[in-house]
């Protein structure tokens, strides 16, 4: 036996939003969700969470239930967790929790846009590296 017990479950992602307005999240796009064991996409970790993957590969490592609330059932409509056009044997959403969101178009481009992870201009002010 490892270093945690068998049958625990790991999360991919813990995000935290203490109001609906905080602009803050996790977008995946055009990634590889790998690993061992059986994990969450994602729980909460506040009474409002953001997680959106995009055009990504899932493994099987991820639990068909897909989301958890962890420490905040009954505010699953204060979640925003979303997936899009995702493949793999982990990307089958059938068995996701029913509070899964499902955005548009004009929904999802927000979160898709440069701007939903650098609406301070964050980026632009890492050091560059040659």
């Amino acid at each position: 036996m490892g270093r945690y017990e068998q049958g625990l479950h790991g999360c991919m992602t813990t995000q935290k939003k203490l109001t609906p307005e905080e602009p803050s999240g996790f977008v995946f796009q055009t990634c590889a969700i790998t690993g061992s064991g059986k994990a969450y996409l994602g729980r909460a970790w506040g009474p409002y969470s953001t997680v959106v993957i995009h055009n990504s590969f899932l493994s099987d490592v991820i639990d068909p239930v897909g989301w958890d609330a962890w420490r905040y059932p009954k505010h699953e409509a204060n979640f925003t967790y979303a997936e899009i056009n995702n493949k793999g044997p982990g990307a089958d959403t059938s068995k996701r929790v029913p509070w899964l969101e499902k955005p548009g178009d004009p929904q999802l481009a927000k979160f898709l846009n440069i701007s939903y992870i650098d609406e301070d201009g964050w980026l632009a002010k890492l050091p560059m590296v040659s």
